[in-house]
């Protein structure tokens, strides 16, 4: 996720799930996990167009 801003959240709770079974249980729970990484990525977005509008690299 660090270097292509990508991730599977669904690949992602399988892990987990495996390591604890009880660990998002839900759908709710997963649309959370999924709202939470889409934001995260999203703010490196603000950044890169920051950058792209002042010039600086």
């Amino acid at each position: 996720m660090a270097v292509e801003h990508e991730v599977s959240v669904l690949n992602a709770v399988r892990k987990i799930k495996t390591m604890r079974r009880l660990a998002i249980p839900n759908e709710e729970q997963f649309v959370f996990c999924h709202g939470c990484v889409s934001e995260y990525l999203s703010s490196f977005d603000v950044y890169a167009k920051f950058s792209e509008k002042t010039g600086n690299i």
